[in-house]
Order: structure tokens, then sequence, then C-alpha cells
């Protein structure tokens, strides 16, 4: 597993912002995301999976959302947010994603374009495992 340097988290977007009624929850980034997106994917489909990122911000329970506006899965302690279609064409879409219910924060752990059917990759697992500790022993 490759070390990744520690850089503070950006802000998505601030719990109480946007329009009426406002996001539920704040939404934070890791610095390396957008790089890690852009990948694989244009500026388009890159805006396409921020809104779906808004739109659970807006939800009660991100991980449960109301009328399915987006698919999420638990996946260890964390949860996957899936996308495939539209704008994003043939790119089957992995989003992961950590809900601090105590500070009500969405977490953004990383992205990927999910090339097999089977289970996500171990790799990305660990990697997303990482982040996930680097969040909570700098953020708790």
């Amino acid at each position: 597993m490759s070390k990744e340097k520690k850089k503070p988290m950006l802000v998505g977007v601030h719990r109480g912002g946007g329009m009426p009624p406002g996001y539920k929850w704040t939404i934070f980034l890791f610095p390396q995301l957008k790089d890690e997106a852009m990948q694989f994917l244009t500026g388009p489909q890159y805006r396409h999976v921020a809104s779906q990122y808004q739109d659970l911000a807006r939800q009660t329970d991100p991980a449960h959302p109301s009328l399915k506006i987006v698919d999420v899965r638990p996946i260890e302690d964390y949860f996957e947010l899936r996308d495939k279609g539209g704008v994003l064409g043939k790119i089957n879409f992995r989003g992961y994603f950590y809900l601090d219910k105590e500070k009500k924060r969405i977490v953004v752990l990383g992205a990927d374009k999910k090339e097999r059917e089977n289970q996500t990759s171990q790799a990305i697992k660990e990697r997303m495992q990482f982040r996930l500790r680097q969040y909570l022993t700098s953020h708790r």
C-alpha cells in the first residue's frame, strides 16, 4: 500500500448551506480525490457524481436515501455509492464514503472505476480503510 501525504481535508458543502431547506450533512473530501476520479471521469461526469453526493447531503439518512435517488450499499465500515449509464456511459462508478453521524459529515474516501463483476478488490478496500483511519485519527 502506498503512503499518502497528509493534507487538510476539503469541504464540498456545509451543513445548513445550499438552497432551502439546505444540506443536512457536511461533505468532507480527501484532497487527492478529484485527481483520482479525473483519471477516468470527464468534467461533466465528475459534476454528476458530485451532485449525487450533494443529494445525499440533503438526506436525513444518507445510508438509506429516500426515493432511492442514488444506489448506496454498505461495505465494511463505510458505504459504496454505485452508478452506471446516463452521463457516465459505460463507466461502472464506485464512490466510497463514511458517515460520521456524531458530526453529521459525509466523508468521501475515494472513487473507483469498477472493472470486474465480482466484489470490490482487496486493494481498494485497503486504501479506503487506510483513509478512514486517517480521518478518524485526525478528526476525533
